[in-house]
């Protein structure tokens, strides 16, 4: 791991630590399910079947985020209500104001 990886990481980490002690403090939306699948590389395993039947049992009862990474141009289903960059600052806020997440991690 080279000074840059390092410091990003670490960046990071202080940034994931901030939002855990300020999650408190925003509001949490119940009826928000956000997604990611391998790091946001593509739409599938077990998000993407907690995706679909939330879509065929509670298609209005949510709001569906799914995190992606637009340099692997993943086909995310037309259904997502938000589509968010994976390892961004908007994403931060998700997952700290999203009441349920369904990840699979690489």
């Amino acid at each position: 791991m080279n000074m840059a990886d390092l410091e990003s990481r670490i960046d990071g980490d202080v940034i994931t630590d901030c939002l855990k002690e300020i999650k408190e403090f925003l509001p949490v939306k119940k009826n928000r399910i956000l997604f990611s699948s391998f790091c946001g590389n593509n739409c599938s395993c077990n998000p993407k079947a907690v995706f679909e039947y939330m879509l065929e049992n509670y298609k209005d009862k949510f709001e569906y985020v799914w995190l992606f990474d637009e340099a692997s141009e993943p086909e995310i289903p037309d259904e997502v209500t938000v589509r968010v960059q994976f390892n961004s600052d908007e994403s931060d806020y998700y997952k700290a104001t999203t009441y349920e997440i369904a990840e699979r991690p690489l």
